[in-house]
């Protein structure tokens, strides 16, 4: 507790303290874009002085959310909405961060509130779920369990 409030520095970057809001999954996107809800969210954060502020689980690619409410930057429109939201935490001085994410074999699920089960591709919202051909889903799913 004696560093939390000293400041750090990582490379190029500075922190005003060691208080950082990690990523959260909100799954309030359409077509994984960010919406008032994330400058709301994020923003509050930053206003409340956490020296930085990482914005949630952001897929690298359309099926590879875990659910179809995820953040995305798979496609160069989603980074407009990204960025009004990342300025403002800027100039709130935190330091906007983002977690890139692919779900692999956990893609297409319902949210959590929802029963977070798998969604099949056959339904209007079902992504495709990736994972290696040679690890057949009861392994993988077996193993997850452990």
């Amino acid at each position: 507790m004696v560093h939390l409030f000293d400041p750090l520095k990582l490379r190029g970057v500075e922190f005003a303290h060691r208080i950082v809001v990690s990523p959260m999954c909100q799954y309030s996107c359409k077509d994984g874009f960010a919406t008032d809800w994330h400058f709301v969210h994020l923003g509050t954060r930053a206003v409340g002085r956490a020296a930085a502020v990482i914005a949630e689980a952001t897929a690298i690619t359309a099926d590879s959310r875990i659910s179809p409410q995820d953040l995305g930057i798979w496609s160069d429109a989603h980074i407009e909405p990204l960025r009004r939201v990342f300025s403002f935490v800027d100039q709130q001085g935190s330091v906007p961060g983002i977690q890139l994410a692919h779900a692999g074999r956990k893609a297409s699920t319902n949210e959590p509130w929802n029963g977070g089960k798998p969604i099949s591709p056959a339904e209007a919202a079902g992504l495709p779920s990736l994972r290696p051909a040679r690890w057949p889903l009861q392994k993988a799913t077996r193993c997850h369990k452990l």
